[in-house]
Formats: C-alpha cells, structure tokens, sequence
C-alpha cells in the first residue's frame, strides 16, 4: 500500500508519475486483519453467545468446483453478515459490496484502516464503517467494535437506505408485493376455470387463454432452480384442466415426469406421470 496525499492508499505508489510527490509505503497485511481483528471479534461474539454461531467465509476459502465468480456471489447475496474492508478502494471489492447493498437491507460492515478515512467514498462514509490499526491497541479497539456490531446486529438491524432506493426505483418493492397475488391466482383460476369448463361452449372460448397463463406462470417460476415444488403444484393445475387436449396434456405430465426425476423424493412420483404421458401417445 502507498500513502499519498492526493490519492490516499492505493496499491501502487504515485511514483509512476513525475507530477505527483513521492508516496510514503504502508504495509497492510490483509491476512493479518482478518485473523488478528475479524476471525477474533467473531469468536468472542460466539463465546458471549452460546446460541449464535457465526462462521467467517473469505473468497479465497471457496474450494468448491465451479464458477468462482457465481459461488462468490452466491455468498455475498445469501450471507446473513459481510465485513468489508474498503482500504485499498479496490474496484472488484466497491462493486461487491455494491451488489450486497442491493441486495441486503442490513448485516453489512464497512471497515477501513484509519490512514485511509479521508478517501472513503462519500457514500459509503454516510454508512457507518469501523476504522482499524494493525498496532496492538488499535487491532484490540477494532475488535470491540466490529464485536458490538455484530451483537447489535443481533437485537435491531441496522439500516441501509441505499437498500431501499433500489427497491423502490428498480420496482423490486412493487414485485414483491404483487408476488403473493400472483402465486395465489393459479388455483382460483383453475377452479373458475373448472366451473366455466363445465359448459362446452365456454370451455371452447376460454379453455387456451387459461392454459397460457398457467403455462407462462410456470415458466417464470423455473427461473429459481432451487425450489420446484411451486413449479410442480403449477403443472398439476394444468393436467386437471377439464377438456385439455391430449397433446397438451401429454406435455404437461413429461414436464411433471422429468422435474420429479431430478428429485430423489420423488421419483416415484416421477415414474407415474410418465406412465401417464406415455398411455396419451398410443
């Protein structure tokens, strides 16, 4: 790390240009933070608190097989608490901790060591961030409060207004709110659907309006890979649409066939409404 006074810290020193003086080096230990002030602030909280147990996950400790970048989102979205520490103003870690804001309306901890305070971005500095020396004292005085934040975190969570900016003006608040309309319109339709069939007439004129918007429900609930169970409820509304033509049956129960497959407590399950599609093919 370089100290500067027009660019603050940064990872390498303004040598590399004449017009800017000469930078003073500080050496931070990255390493050393997170297992003399983060992994330890951690563990004292879950001694004081025999019914917590937080467990620390760096990037780098991902070990799984796969897309590094998918897994690191993955745990920046689904953490309940990330610490952050914004130092170096590294582009890859502002972007991340972006991403967690929007996605997090709190658990999101913002450290800096304390040479770096005046170049903390604006916006970030209207959050509150913890600031840290690697010196005994100021590790110790570091450690407390990132352990009172989390104890804190505990009993109220703590604000994040950006949070809430993107919810409302990306119209993610409007989607959640309509989400359980939606999720409750498939079975009152399928029932209204059941009454209305009962009249050919009707059924004639309504029957595919009614199997495309379920088939158009279901597919927008395949896009969440994790929970099928909506998924399978949706197609089973559709196979006992009265008067549904064999072909459409017929892809509906594969549908139903192969999902089920995929989950071991359903195979059987699974086994059944391929039986059933494949007696609709002779």
């Amino acid at each position: 790390m370089a100290r500067d006074d027009k660019w603050g810290l940064s990872q390498l020193p303004s040598t590399c240009s004449d017009k800017i003086p000469k930078a003073d080096t500080l050496e931070i230990d990255f390493n050393e933070v997170y297992q003399t002030i983060i992994a330890e602030a951690v563990l004292n909280v879950n001694e004081k608190q025999s019914e917590v147990n937080i467990k620390c996950l760096r990037g780098q400790d991902i070990t799984e097989s796969g897309s590094i970048p998918q897994q690191l989102m993955k745990q920046i979205c689904e953490a309940d608490l990330t610490i952050t520490d914004i130092t170096s103003n590294n582009p890859n870690v502002l972007f991340e901790y972006g991403i967690r804001l929007s996605v997090k309306k709190s658990g999101n901890i913002v450290i800096y060591h304390e040479l770096a305070q005046e170049c903390i971005p604006f916006d970030i500095a209207a959050l509150r961030a913890i600031s840290y020396s690697t010196g005994l004292k100021g590790s110790s005085e570091a450690k407390k409060k990132i352990a009172n934040f989390l104890l804190s975190y505990l009993e109220k969570l703590e604000p994040n207004p950006y949070y809430d900016y993107v919810e409302l003006y990306t119209g993610r608040l409007l989607e959640k709110r309509m989400a359980p309309l939606a999720r409750a319109a498939p079975p009152l339709i399928a029932q209204l659907a059941g009454v209305a069939f009962a009249n050919e007439d009707a059924a004639r004129n309504h029957r595919q309006p009614v199997f495309d918007y379920m088939t158009q429900y279901q597919t927008a609930l395949s896009v969440d890979p994790t929970d099928q169970n909506e998924v399978i409820e949706n197609l089973e509304l559709v196979s006992q649409i009265k008067g549904l033509d064999r072909g459409r049956l017929r892809e509906t129960l594969y549908k139903l066939a192969k999902i089920c497959s995929e989950d071991p407590q359903r195979k059987e399950e699974g086994s059944r409404y391929l039986e059933r599609a494949k007696e609709l093919e002779e």
